[in-house]
């Protein structure tokens, strides 16, 4: 009995402790009135050289535009023959990293990537594309974006695999 009084009240303060919450899950989620934050707040357990990642699945139309590797950040552009583009970018090294997302004009949704936790955001205003946001076991955050429905955003986040 004593060590289930110690795992209820553990539980309860992982719960309503945001840094006790960060230490064991590592990303955590803040939500403002208008955009969301994404911070690390946990110790990474990655500790490889980071890895590249790509969608193997990307809509028909859709070509390669852009690519940026900084330190810590990947970012890769898919445009379209009409300027659409899908963006994919991921953090490799969590450390000090958040990303912000505008709630306005969004609906949240939780779904799963390749078994991990995402959130879907779907937009209401034709003018803001929709996107996805999920980590890996490896602490690896990643984004997608683009105006594509949100079957496609799945398909597109599930399809990520390293590249050599």
């Amino acid at each position: 009995s004593i060590v289930l009084a110690i795992l209820i009240i553990s539980g309860t303060w992982v719960t309503a402790n945001a840094e006790a919450r960060a230490a064991v899950i590592g990303w955590v989620k803040e939500i403002y009135s208008t955009y969301i934050v994404y911070i690390f707040g946990g110790e990474s357990q990655n500790t490889t050289t980071p890895t590249d990642y790509r969608p193997t699945w990307i809509p028909d139309g859709y070509a390669d535009s852009y690519y940026d590797r900084s330190e810590d950040t990947t970012f890769v552009a898919y445009t379209n023959e009409t300027g659409q583009m899908i963006n994919f970018s991921y953090i490799h090294a969590p450390d000090e990293s958040k990303w912000l997302v505008d709630r306005n004009n969004m609906v949240t949704t939780q779904v799963r990537v390749n078994d991990n936790a995402a959130e879907l955001f779907i937009s209401t205003d034709s003018d803001y594309s929709n996107a996805i946001i999920w980590s890996d076991a490896d602490d690896n955050a990643f984004y997608l974006s683009g105006f594509v429905d949100e079957a496609e955003l799945i398909r597109i986040a599930e399809s990520v695999v390293p590249v050599k």
